[in-house]
């Protein structure tokens, strides 16, 4: 009798270690979820303006401009935050500064209807 159960017992080992647990199917799984739940998160954080989907954050130009465009509806130009809105392809803010998207990552002040500064997307780590 007890040679049965050893050789039962030895057989389900044997059959464990031979199997494997598949751990490395799911770790791969879980991690291809993560980039994909993330990607949707960065997908999220973007505003619509016209055509364009934008990302949330600082706009620099060459010149001294700085566009931080944050979600709750507000914008920082030079030191002080405005509440903007959408229309078309422009983000209006209420102090009348009319930024033009043109891209993803480029917006054109042409709030006196020249073209006067362009600001390109600068991600912040």
């Amino acid at each position: 009798m007890k040679k049965i159960f050893l050789v039962i017992i030895c057989g389900v080992v044997a059959l464990t270690l031979v199997t494997g647990c598949g751990n490395e199917k799911n770790e791969k799984d879980d991690s291809s979820n993560t980039q994909q739940t993330e990607t949707k998160k960065d997908e999220e954080k973007k505003l619509k303006v016209g055509d364009y989907n934008i990302a949330y954050g600082y706009y620099k130009s060459k010149e001294v401009s700085v566009v931080k465009i944050m979600e709750d509806g507000t914008l920082t130009h030079g030191g002080t935050t405005y509440n903007y809105s959408v229309d078309g392809n422009h983000i209006i803010a209420s102090n009348g500064l009319s930024l033009r998207v043109e891209n993803e990552t480029t917006l054109v002040n042409d709030s006196t209807g020249n073209d006067i500064d362009t600001l390109y997307y600068f991600p912040t780590e």
